[in-house]
């Protein structure tokens, strides 16, 4: 196209040739925007299903964690209760609320 001894119908030729070409060009590159969205959708589906089947694998071992938590915790109440029943830990608790109010009085007649 850069001879400028072309007749009108040759140079309008030309310009078909190129838009042709032109539109094969986009079209190709249509095509390879579809496969790139479905390439990333499919690694997107991969990457959700992994992780469903990680945490499909791995819910036993959570669960039993779990379980391994509320029994210790069981076991910790279970402790203080029986701790509360001993009659040492009542005097205790007596001895240490009335050191606590003695602290409190002292602390107030300060303040006032």
């Amino acid at each position: 196209m850069s001879d400028p001894d072309l007749t009108n119908q040759e140079k309008l030729e030309e310009v078909y040739r190129l838009t042709l070409e032109n539109n094969h060009i986009l079209h190709k590159i249509q095509n390879r925007d579809r496969i790139t969205i479905i390439i990333r959708i499919v690694y997107w589906l991969a990457i959700l299903g992994a992780l469903g089947g990680a945490y499909y694998y791995v819910r036993p071992f959570v669960d039993s964690i779990a379980a391994s938590n509320s029994r210790a915790d069981g076991i910790i109440h279970q402790f203080e209760n029986l701790r509360s029943q001993f009659p040492e830990t009542k005097a205790f608790q007596e001895f240490f609320n009335q050191f606590k109010n003695t602290n409190e009085a002292s602390s107030t007649t300060a303040q006032g």
